[in-house]
């Protein structure tokens, strides 16, 4: 079920889908809303967010496997204030929050 959220939709699950579910959820969401696809292996999943001042990516492992994310060039996680090139690896459920550098 999606629900309007100011000028986004938020989608609601009921449950915690298996990776395979998962992955296909938000391939179909990514495919009807428009989006980006990033390259992630494991139980990775990519958010590109932007603010007035701030735009960046959120990497989280989900599904308590760990993975990576590839990207191109240099990125900061300001949680960590790590420098990153070209891809990161996450360890089980962590996030990151990675600015363009």
């Amino acid at each position: 079920m999606d629900v309007a959220v100011g000028n986004g939709k938020v989608l609601l699950l009921g449950t915690v889908p298996e990776e395979k579910e998962l992955r296909r959820i938000i391939s179909k969401t990514v495919n009807e809303f428009g989006g980006d696809k990033f390259n992630t292996t494991g139980g990775v999943i990519v958010v590109r967010r932007e603010g007035k001042n701030l735009s960046g990516l959120i990497a989280a492992d989900v599904s308590g496997t760990g993975g990576t994310f590839n990207f191109n060039g240099k990125m900061k996680d300001i949680l960590t204030d790590k420098v990153y090139e070209d891809y990161i690896s996450l360890e089980p459920y962590t996030t990151a929050i990675l600015v363009k550098i």
